[in-house]
């Protein structure tokens, strides 16, 4: 059997819904712990990795976003004449 070809763009979106299980799992844990301290270990993990997903996600749609024209250090200014 041949293994299908993974793109980066594909693991990209692979690690995003990795983050977000690892955070389903750590508020799991946190929800059946009896210690304060444990519970407490992993709300701070489902925490961070919610934040990691997150933070990926954003960095997915900044790479698809095309450049705006209009943002400063983009393309020529208006204001600015040519030179010839």
């Amino acid at each position: 059997m041949i293994a299908p070809v993974r793109t980066r763009g594909h693991r990209q979106r692979v690690a995003s819904g990795l983050y977000r299980e690892n955070a389903a799992n750590a508020s799991a844990l946190a929800g059946a712990a009896t210690l304060d301290r444990v519970r407490e270990r992993h709300e701070h993990a489902a925490a961070a990795w919610s934040s990691l997903a997150i933070l990926h996600e954003k960095s997915l749609l900044a790479r698809q976003a095309p450049a705006s024209p209009a943002a400063p250090g983009h393309g020529p200014d208006p204001e600015t004449p040519e030179r010839s």
